[in-house]
């Protein structure tokens, strides 16, 4: 399957590309994503390891990628690893700063295994649409000025 999505975010490119990477975010987003692991603890590198897990058609599953491209605040990707619903495949995300904001532009192509192969057809409109509610609760949290952090 491949996927494209993107949109405008009102805010800084530093601001979105923190946040979109920050683990804390990743259940605040929303639209099917529970969590996000990232391994060895702390900052994000080339060579981290990131985890999430996700629901699908009512269905939780993982997808977890090895971070081979780390260019913040520009871009991050990663090789899709087998498990969960993936068999392999790559994600990329990239932030560019124009005069209205951050235009964010996300990748993927994905080769699914198992039951994922046959709900293909299905599942690629969803998780499209899921994926455009994750940006949009990304928009409405950071140019609402609700996307502070946890507190310490």
């Amino acid at each position: 399957m491949h996927f494209v999505w993107g949109g405008l975010v009102n805010r800084p490119i530093e601001e979105v590309f923190a946040f979109m990477t920050d683990p804390f975010n990743t259940a605040r987003r929303g639209a099917g994503t529970l969590s996000m692991h990232v391994t060895p603890p702390g900052p994000i590198a080339v060579g981290s390891t990131v985890r999430l897990r996700i629901v699908v058609l009512g269905l939780e599953t993982r997808l977890g990628f090895i971070v081979t491209e780390w260019d913040p605040p520009h871009a991050v990707s990663g090789s899709i690893m087998d498990e969960g619903a993936a068999r392999s495949g790559f994600v990329r995300t990239t932030g560019e700063s124009t005069p209205a904001g951050t235009r964010v532009v996300t990748r993927i192509d994905v080769e699914m295994r198992g039951i994922w192969k046959l709900l293909a057809p299905i599942a690629g409109p969803y998780l499209k649409r899921q994926s455009r509610r994750r940006l949009q609760n990304l928009e409405r949290l950071l140019e609402s000025g609700r996307a502070g952090g946890p507190k310490a």
